[in-house]
């Protein structure tokens, strides 16, 4: 399975806004008399993952932020936005190597990826997240968590891009249909979206079942090519190839 290394972007449909957590700080709705948990507690059974994108990058499990020292590498905050962005929090794993690793082989790319999961499960465990909820293999997916204890701090209908060398989530364009567009009334829901070699960019929006393209790149306005002809799930995965031909697959 192959998909563009140098951008990947998804329409995100969580979060209500900004993070108001700041790093070593409590949380809010939490009392300066509570202390953090110690490492590897579990408060509660299912723990809340809260992950802000947008301006500085910040994760905190129930009202406890991790901090900064925590992340060893980018590589670990990179997998943790990537599948924060993807829908259902979760990726085939073969995708992941490729948009992070791409100019390594397959062996050297499944290791880096079991080190950065690694780093970043010890990083959540540091203000409490117990193991075997986040982070976790399922087949040949990695899933970040339970979608319903996952909450990613952006604007509704956010617009994003991730630079895979350095992991920053940049906000593009609201997504809409242009105006006189087939879709113009319709709401987009883009769940993969892929490059030409020249620079166009095209997407895979699944409410309206058709293949869009996004001019300029990243400014978030759409036009409709034509319809893809399948039935799509959230967890769809898209990439153009330098002969031109394109690649679309769906989890069963």
């Amino acid at each position: 399975m192959r998909i563009s290394a140098t951008n990947y972007q998804l329409l995100t449909n969580e979060g209500t806004g900004a993070s108001d957590l700041r790093p070593g700080h409590l949380g809010p709705n939490v009392t300066p008399s509570e202390t953090p948990p110690p490492e590897g507690t579990n408060v509660i059974p299912v723990p809340k993952l809260r992950i802000q994108l947008l301006g500085p990058f910040q994760v905190s499990v129930d009202a406890w932020v991790v901090p900064e020292r925590a992340w060893r590498s980018h590589r670990a905050t990179a997998l943790v936005k990537l599948l924060a962005l993807a829908p259902d929090h979760r990726l085939h794993r073969e995708v992941i190597m490729e948009i992070l690793w791409p100019e390594l082989d397959f062996d050297d790319q499944a290791n880096n990826l079991n080190v950065s999961a690694s780093r970043a499960r010890r990083a959540l465990a540091t203000v409490g997240a117990p193991p075997g909820h986040f982070l976790v293999r399922s087949g040949n997916h990695l899933l970040l968590g339970p979608p319903d204890r996952i909450r990613v701090d952006v604007a509704t209908g956010q617009n994003l891009s991730l630079d895979p060398a350095t992991g920053e989530a940049t906000a593009g364009g609201q997504l809409a249909y242009a105006r006189g567009d087939p879709n113009a009334a319709a709401t987009p829901r883009v769940v993969a979206a892929a490059y030409t070699p020249d620079g166009d960019l095209f997407a895979v929006d699944v409410a309206t079942g058709v293949l869009a393209r996004q001019t300029p790149a990243n400014a978030g306005t759409l036009t409709t090519i034509g319809p893809l002809g399948v039935t799509l799930t959230d967890g769809a995965s898209f990439d153009i190839a330098g002969s031109g031909e394109a690649l679309l697959a769906s989890p069963g």
